[in-house]
């Protein structure tokens, strides 16, 4: 495109328009250039979002032929298409793999055999989140105890080995089993027992600290006492808590309090067999 300008005829310097005669302005004047088509190129959109979020899925985009980033109908076109006259490259990918890592999942074990030799009891299974730390959906985790019954009626007297002040009911008004609830189970043996004041049922196995301390290690004498920790679950069927083995209970087991103990100084006699009243010797506990 050409413009008039208004210049000063001694000097030849642009001057103000309005020194010059408006009605002798020539008109402005277009000429074409560059009329050749531009060249035809590859342009490609953004990626979509993957099709699924773990196990192997696709994300795609647009991909296209066009002579200008300003495409219209008229000089666009599909990878692939008959009627592509221009874009001699390879044609950028449409399509590529995401997200290929792996689906955690619950993975659950066998199930035990049952933990009673008549009667009902139950049964227990390890299950786990793989891959570790993996992050599966808490809603969807498999069971990991069952009620399971012998088909054996136990004898109406108490077999258990157990003081029969060790099993008692779980609920004020629920009358205990006077046959064995729960028998050996390893590693560890299961028993049913009373939780001492009113703390949360564990619907699942759980470790629990007891509320009773152990009897001193020694019989005189200085020792240790603890609170011990163990694995235990609610069984619905009997109304009483199992005790189970340590793997049955997931996290890490909490550690059991301690405490020293002092019971009555310890007796010391004098004598042997030889008849030598010069050795002594200790009795009335451990040392």
């Amino acid at each position: 495109m050409s413009l008039a300008v208004c210049r000063d005829r001694l000097t030849g310097s642009d001057a103000p328009e309005q020194l010059c005669d408006a009605s002798s302005k020539p008109q402005a004047s277009v000429v074409r250039c560059n009329t050749h088509p531009c060249p035809f190129k590859w342009y490609v959109g953004e990626w979509s979002s993957c099709s699924v979020t773990c196990g192997g899925g696709v994300r795609s985009r647009r991909v296209l032929c066009a002579r200008s980033a300003n495409v219209t109908k008229t000089d666009t076109y599909e990878p692939g298409s008959s009627i592509e006259p221009g874009c001699v490259s390879p044609s950028p990918r449409s399509t590529q793999p995401c997200n290929q890592e792996e689906c955690p999942i619950w993975v659950a074990g066998p199930w035990s055999g049952c933990s009673v030799s008549c009667g009902e009891g139950v049964q227990v299974r390890g299950v786990e989140c793989t891959p570790a730390g993996g992050g599966c959906d808490p809603v969807s985790r498999p069971e990991i105890s069952r009620p399971c019954s012998t088909g054996i009626s136990c004898p109406a007297y108490r077999e258990s080995d157990e003081p029969e002040d060790e099993i008692e009911d779980l609920l004020p008004g629920v009358v205990y089993h006077t046959q064995p609830l729960i028998q050996q189970y390893p590693p560890q043996p299961a028993k049913a027992e009373r939780l001492i004041g009113e703390p949360d049922v564990p619907v699942e196995a759980t470790y629990i600290k007891d509320d009773d301390w152990t009897p001193c290690s020694v019989t005189c004498g200085e020792g240790w006492r603890k609170k011990e920790v163990h694995c235990k679950i609610f069984l619905e069927f009997s109304r009483t808590i199992a005790k189970l083995p340590d793997s049955k209970c997931l996290g890490p087991k909490p550690a059991e309090e301690t405490e020293r103990c002092v019971m009555e100084p310890c007796s010391m006699a004098y004598g042997s067999s030889f008849g030598d009243s010069s050795v002594p010797s200790y009795s009335g506990g451990d040392r």
